[in-house]
């Protein structure tokens, strides 16, 4: 880099602290010059530049609420992605696992009625004692099936119970932090208008818009 390149770029303005002056002072400030403002009135010239640091000042803070409300948004749409792919996958396990109690209880329906099958046809001379046997072994099965499916049932719903409130949980976190990030937006308007950043008028313009898109 040349001795020429490296120099900074150097103004004297006058009459920087108000009007054209003022406004010529930051354009070229903005742009990385060093502004030498020349002024009458030392007073007026030290509250431009006060207003002007509260404003960079202010602008820092709107940036960095920016970058927490991004974040925020960010945040809000993983929780909201996280409890969605949570419930979906927990409704596939609970039909998968219906599913199998059901197929499991057919088979041993099956088999309970094959098996009552063989013993009367094996003691047909014992008609009347095999019955008894018959219907007391499907009678059995009938109790262990329906038992095994009420089980499944039972551990279905309690996975439902509990993945349902995850996603509450999820969601009422999620809301707080959008309230939260409301109040910082709506702090950082009022410092804004409190430090002559922005006119009353638009602070109100602002505060309304950002009522609006909360209330969605």
């Amino acid at each position: 880099m040349s001795v020429q390149a490296a120099v900074q770029p150097t103004a004297i303005i006058t009459g920087a602290s108000s009007g054209v002056g003022l406004w010529a002072a930051k354009s070229l400030a903005d742009r990385g010059w060093l502004v030498i403002m020349a002024c009458r009135d030392l007073a007026k010239a030290e509250a431009a530049a006060a207003a002007e640091k509260s404003l960079a000042d202010a602008n820092a803070m709107l940036k960095e609420a920016n970058e927490k409300l991004a974040a925020t948004e960010k945040a809000l749409a993983d929780a909201k992605a996280g409890a969605d792919k949570s419930l979906a996958e927990l409704q596939a396990d609970v039909a998968k696992q219906v599913a199998a109690a059901k197929a499991d209880a057919d088979k041993a329906s099956t088999e309970a009625k094959d098996a009552a099958a063989k013993a009367i046809a094996a003691t047909e001379k014992a008609l009347n004692d095999t019955k008894e046997t018959a219907n007391a072994e499907k009678a059995a099965d009938k109790a262990a099936t329906e038992k095994a499916l009420a089980d499944a049932r039972l551990d279905a719903e309690a996975k439902l119970a509990e993945a349902t409130k995850g996603a509450k949980e999820a969601i009422a976190e999620s809301k707080r932090r959008v309230y939260a990030e409301r109040n910082t937006r709506v702090a950082l308007l009022e410092l804004r208008v409190r430090t002559k950043a922005i006119s009353e008028d638009e602070y109100k313009a602002q505060l309304s818009e950002l009522r609006k898109e909360f209330a969605q």
